[in-house]
Protein backbone atom coordinates (compact mmCIF):
# COMPACT_ATOMS: atom_id res chain seq x y z
CA UNK A 1 0.00 0.00 0.00
CA UNK A 2 2.73 2.46 0.96
CA UNK A 3 4.70 1.64 -2.40
CA UNK A 4 1.98 2.65 -4.39
CA UNK A 5 1.07 5.35 -2.54
CA UNK A 6 5.05 6.78 -2.80
CA UNK A 7 5.03 6.05 -6.54
CA UNK A 8 1.35 8.44 -7.36
CA UNK A 9 3.47 10.87 -5.45
CA UNK A 10 6.49 10.46 -7.83
CA UNK A 11 4.12 10.09 -10.86
CA UNK A 12 2.83 13.53 -9.41
CA UNK A 13 5.64 15.38 -8.73
CA UNK A 14 7.50 14.43 -12.12
CA UNK A 15 3.80 15.02 -14.10
CA UNK A 16 3.39 18.95 -12.36
CA UNK A 17 7.40 18.93 -11.76
CA UNK A 18 6.42 20.82 -8.26
CA UNK A 19 7.16 19.44 -5.17
CA UNK A 20 3.92 17.50 -3.35
CA UNK A 21 2.54 16.33 -0.15
CA UNK A 22 2.17 13.07 0.11
CA UNK A 23 -0.33 12.95 3.27
CA UNK A 24 -2.73 14.80 1.34
CA UNK A 25 -2.93 11.24 -0.73
CA UNK A 26 -5.85 9.37 0.25
CA UNK A 27 -6.82 5.39 -0.32
CA UNK A 28 -10.58 4.92 -1.24
CA UNK A 29 -12.50 2.77 1.48
CA UNK A 30 -14.71 0.75 -1.19
CA UNK A 31 -11.86 -0.04 -4.34
CA UNK A 32 -9.08 -0.50 -1.38
CA UNK A 33 -5.29 -0.55 -2.43
CA UNK A 34 -6.23 0.61 -5.99
CA UNK A 35 -8.03 4.02 -5.94
CA UNK A 36 -6.73 7.07 -4.56
CA UNK A 37 -7.60 10.61 -4.06
CA UNK A 38 -6.02 13.71 -4.42
CA UNK A 39 -8.40 16.37 -3.56
CA UNK A 40 -11.02 15.77 -6.54
CA UNK A 41 -8.99 13.73 -8.50
CA UNK A 42 -8.78 9.89 -8.73
CA UNK A 43 -6.16 7.43 -9.49
CA UNK A 44 -6.33 3.95 -10.06
CA UNK A 45 -2.51 2.53 -8.87
CA UNK A 46 -1.32 -1.00 -9.07
CA UNK A 47 1.70 -2.98 -10.08
CA UNK A 48 -0.11 -5.98 -12.38
CA UNK A 49 -1.92 -4.47 -15.50
CA UNK A 50 -4.48 -7.05 -14.97
CA UNK A 51 -5.67 -5.57 -11.21
CA UNK A 52 -6.02 -2.15 -13.48
CA UNK A 53 -7.81 -3.28 -16.20
CA UNK A 54 -10.23 -5.80 -14.28
CA UNK A 55 -10.92 -2.70 -11.40
CA UNK A 56 -12.25 -0.52 -14.03
CA UNK A 57 -14.41 -3.27 -15.94
CA UNK A 58 -15.95 -3.46 -12.91
CA UNK A 59 -16.47 0.83 -12.44
CA UNK A 60 -18.04 0.95 -15.87
CA UNK A 61 -19.91 -1.94 -15.19
CA UNK A 62 -21.59 -1.63 -11.88
CA UNK A 63 -25.22 0.27 -11.71
CA UNK A 64 -25.99 2.15 -8.91
CA UNK A 65 -28.44 -0.22 -7.19
CA UNK A 66 -25.13 -2.52 -7.08
CA UNK A 67 -22.94 -0.42 -4.64
CA UNK A 68 -23.91 0.21 -1.14
CA UNK A 69 -26.38 2.87 0.01
CA UNK A 70 -23.58 5.26 1.21
CA UNK A 71 -21.49 5.06 -1.84
CA UNK A 72 -23.83 4.48 -4.61
CA UNK A 73 -24.03 8.43 -5.60
CA UNK A 74 -20.16 8.54 -5.64
CA UNK A 75 -19.72 6.07 -7.69
CA UNK A 76 -22.02 6.20 -10.31
CA UNK A 77 -20.39 9.76 -11.45
CA UNK A 78 -19.49 9.68 -15.29
CA UNK A 79 -15.80 9.47 -14.32
CA UNK A 80 -16.10 6.10 -12.96
CA UNK A 81 -18.54 5.48 -15.62
CA UNK A 82 -16.27 5.85 -18.25
CA UNK A 83 -12.82 4.37 -16.69
CA UNK A 84 -12.96 1.75 -18.80
CA UNK A 85 -11.93 4.07 -21.84
CA UNK A 86 -9.12 6.05 -19.88
CA UNK A 87 -5.56 5.66 -20.71
CA UNK A 88 -3.82 3.23 -18.45
CA UNK A 89 0.06 4.85 -18.69
CA UNK A 90 3.02 3.14 -17.19
CA UNK A 91 5.78 4.48 -14.81
CA UNK A 92 8.72 2.69 -13.74
CA UNK A 93 10.34 3.29 -10.08
CA UNK A 94 13.46 1.91 -8.94
CA UNK A 95 12.79 -0.67 -12.01
CA UNK A 96 9.35 -2.01 -11.53
CA UNK A 97 6.47 -1.39 -13.17
CA UNK A 98 3.14 0.61 -11.83
CA UNK A 99 0.31 1.70 -13.94
CA UNK A 100 -1.78 4.15 -13.41
CA UNK A 101 -4.88 5.78 -14.58
CA UNK A 102 -6.14 9.51 -13.81
CA UNK A 103 -10.04 9.22 -13.85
Amino acid sequence: MTDRIQVLGQYIIEKTKKNFNFKVIKMDSYFKNVLYCIGTEYYLVSDTEYEIIDTAHRMSTTRFCDYPEKFAKKYTHMRFVKANQKKIEVFNVKGKKYFIVQL
